[in-house]
């Protein structure tokens, strides 16, 4: 599958420091995504520079997705 569009892309997750793989990254940049639109009423889809604060803004918004996931997960 194609993820296009991304605030923030795999390689500079990993240069933040970013441990998740690239599937579960893809996965979880898409829901941080989509909270981001929502928030701020889509106006950063098709924006070719992603202001530095925004890729920020989804480094800690896919770290807390993935730690709210892994607590859901265990209730299961």
């Amino acid at each position: 599958m194609e993820f296009s569009g991304q605030y923030l892309k795999y390689n500079e997750y990993l240069e933040l420091g970013g441990s998740v793989a690239e599937t579960p990254f893809n996965i979880l940049e898409f829901e941080a995504r989509r909270k981001i639109d929502e928030r701020t009423f889509g106006r950063l889809k098709g924006i070719e520079n992603i202001p530095v604060e925004v890729k920020m803004c989804v480094y800690a918004l896919i770290n807390t997705l993935k730690i709210f996931f892994v607590i859901f997960s265990s209730f299961n």
